[in-house]
């Protein structure tokens, strides 16, 4: 395990429970640029990864920008077009969403005392919410069938919104209703037959959604985990290799997403309520991370282990392209593990 401590200008805003504000450039094979949303800011950081246990891990702002609405950031996720360049998509604590084009050739000539200011140009596309409501949880996740197709959702909404980021503006192609507020939004990460489907936690239930299926308003499947903590919601999702892992509370349930019947469960695997969730991708590991420093583990055999405690709280989590996981701090601290680790 590597960290090093972010050069941010400002002071680290926490975000609200259940935020997502850090994700990985897509385009880079190494995985070593990821896109960090503080406040109404996002920041793209470079890590310099070390090649040896001897190495130092090294980070540095090379680009800034300035989310339109002055809202706080609630949720980010990344992508990249024909072109190959990065295309970031935030939401707000309101649901309104951006859609921000990073070229290709952004790059490290800044140093970390003057990062660069990203254009007006490069935000592409901005939607606001019609729905004139109260700030709740949002989030975003670009479907893993279509580059070009982005999932939205704002909580006090109950509703899931399909946009094409390809068309001149953004304008909702599908929205999906839904029972109940939502607390959470996934592409599913799995083989080909699941790719384009969506998961979405809505209150005490979790639900399947299929932009392309016509049946029951594009809702495949819709099933109730069977929730142990009082709150009622789901608080971090994960999938791979078929399997999806929900986390509620202190435990995380593991389930067969064809056949959507329990496989098996970790119970208080942290001390305070899980924020993140994921697992390798043979699905045989559970990481989980709650909202203070814990970052735990556990393997299908029961064997558990603690990765590492940081100094602050975990504001966003997310694994490269690699296996390594890199996560982010309100102590302005970036903690890198390599695949070894697991």
């Amino acid at each position: 395990m590597k960290n090093c401590v972010l050069p941010l200008s400002s002071d680290v805003f926490g975000g609200t429970f259940g935020s997502q504000l850090l994700a990985i450039d897509k385009k880079e094979e190494l995985g070593n640029k990821f896109f960090i949303a503080n406040r109404n800011n996002i920041e793209t950081i470079k890590l310099s990864l070390p090649k040896s246990e001897d190495e130092q891990l090294t980070c540095l702002v090379t680009d800034s920008w300035e989310y339109s609405s002055k809202l706080p950031i609630f949720g980010i996720d990344s992508t990249t077009n024909q072109e190959n360049n990065s295309i970031i998509a935030v939401s707000d604590i309101c649901g309104n969403i951006s859609v921000i084009q990073i070229p290709q050739n952004s790059n490290t000539e800044n140093d970390e005392r003057n990062p660069k200011r990203l254009k007006t140009e490069n935000i592409s596309l901005n939607w606001k919410n019609p729905i004139k409501q109260e700030s709740g949880w949002s989030g975003v996740s670009f479907s893993n069938l279509s580059k070009n197709k982005l999932f939205t959702t704002h909580s006090l909404s109950r509703s899931v919104n399909c946009f094409d980021i390809s068309q001149e503006s953004l304008k909702p192609l599908r929205t999906f209703h839904t029972l109940y507020p939502t607390s959470q939004l996934m592409a599913i990460d799995a083989d080909d037959e699941l790719k384009g489907i969506v998961c979405i936690s809505e209150g005490h239930c979790i639900s399947l959604w299929d932009e392309r299926s016509s049946s029951k308003m594009g809702c495949i499947e819709r099933f109730t985990p069977d929730l142990t903590h009082p709150s009622n919601h789901c608080s971090a999702l994960a999938s791979s290799s078929n399997i999806l892992a929900v986390g509620n509370g202190r435990s995380v349930k593991v389930f067969d997403i064809r056949k959507f019947k329990p496989l098996y469960a970790w119970n208080e695997c942290v001390k305070h309520e899980i924020t993140w969730v994921s697992t390798n991708p043979t699905g045989s590991l559970l990481i989980v991370a709650g909202i203070d420093h814990e970052l735990n583990a556990r393997n299908v055999n029961g064997v558990e282990s603690t990765f590492t405690r940081s100094n602050g709280r975990w504001i966003g989590l997310t694994k490269t392209n690699d296996g390594s996981l890199v996560g982010y701090t309100d102590e302005k601290e970036i903690i890198y593990c390599d695949p070894s680790c697991f």
